[in-house]
C-alpha cells in the first residue's frame, strides 16, 4: 500500500512540475491579453474623437485633454505616445496606394525615424509628400479647405516584464526589432470657414 502512495506522489509530483509552467504562461500572456486590449480600445477612441474634434473645430487644441480623457491608467500621456498629422493634396493621392497613400505606422524621435511597423510587405517608411506635421497638428484647417488629412497615433507598448515580452513575439513587432507599436488612425477632410 505505501509503494502504490508512493508513485501516485511522485506522479502527482512530475504531473505537477510539467503543467504548472504552461498554466503560468497562459494567465502572464492572458493578462497582457487583456491589458494591451484595453490600450488599444483608448488609442481607437482617441484617433476618433480627435479626428472629428478636428474637422468639427478646426484647430487641435482640444487633443491633450482628450488624450488625458481617454488615458484611464495606460499612462499614455508618458511620452510613449505620439501622433503624426499627414496632409494630401487630393483624395486621389491618399487613395494612390495602400493603406492611407502607402503611409507606414512610424515611430520617430524629434524628425528622425528610429522604427517603423510596415503596412506591406514591400514597404520602406516613407517620407510624407506634402505638409507633414510630427507631433502636432496644424494649428488650423481654415487654410488647407478640401484637402484630406490623416491622423495617425502611436504607442510604444511597454510590456509588464521582459519574460511576458517574449511571449509576444520577442517583444517587438517593427521592421528593426527596436520596439512593440499599437496604433490607430482617423481619417477626414478639412473644411474652411
Amino acid at each position: 500500500m505505501k509503494i502504490l502512495l508512493k508513485k501516485i506522489r511522485g506522479a502527482m509530483l512530475l504531473e505537477a512540475a510539467l503543467t504548472l509552467p504552461v498554466v503560468c504562461y497562459m494567465i502572464f500572456f492572458t493578462l497582457e491579453l487583456i491589458h494591451m486590449n484595453h490600450t488599444q480600445v483608448a488609442l481607437n477612441a482617441i484617433a476618433e474623437e480627435c479626428t472629428m474634434d478636428y474637422i468639427f473645430h478646426k484647430d487641435s487644441t482640444r487633443f491633450s485633454s482628450i488624450i488625458a480623457k481617454h488615458d484611464m491608467g495606460n499612462d499614455l500621456s508618458n511620452g510613449s505616445l505620439q501622433y503624426d498629422f499627414k496632409v494630401y493634396d487630393s483624395l486621389a493621392n491618399v487613395m494612390s496606394s495602400s493603406p492611407y497613400g502607402g503611409m507606414d505606422i512610424i515611430a520617430w524621435n524629434g524628425s528622425n525615424v528610429d522604427d517603423y511597423l510596415p503596412t506591406t510587405n514591400n514597404s520602406s517608411p516613407i517620407k510624407p509628400t506634402t505638409t507633414y506635421y510630427s507631433g502636432k497638428t496644424p494649428e488650423s484647417s481654415e487654410s488647407m479647405p478640401g484637402h484630406p488629412f490623416i491622423l495617425s497615433f502611436v504607442y510604444k507598448y511597454q510590456f509588464s516584464s521582459s519574460f511576458v515580452g517574449k511571449l509576444f513575439n520577442g517583444g517587438t513587432n517593427t521592421k528593426d526589432k527596436k520596439m512593440y507599436l499599437l496604433w490607430a488612425r482617423g481619417a477626414g477632410i478639412c473644411e474652411g470657414i
